[in-house]
């Protein structure tokens, strides 16, 4: 998150590493409206990400899903 506590974004980005052609590239990413400061993969889905955000909420990522809104958020 850039200039915290003045102004700016944050966004989480998600990589994957292909072991072939041992390269990696930008697998999905997330614009959030505050800075992100932690996230953890869930432990019961692969495909779910969750973030916490600067303005005290925990966002719910689908690293599937086709569009770039949190599937859940708690305040």
């Amino acid at each position: 998150s850039q200039y915290y506590g003045m102004i700016g974004n944050g966004k989480i980005s998600v990589y994957q590493f292909d072991l072939i052609n041992k390269n990696i590239r930008l697998s999905k990413s997330f614009p959030t409206n505050e800075g992100c400061f932690d996230v953890t993969w869930s432990e019961t889905n692969d495909n779910i990400i969750t973030s916490c955000q600067g303005d005290g909420t925990i966002k719910f990522w689908d690293i599937n899903s086709k569009n770039t809104f949190p599937i859940a958020n708690i305040s």
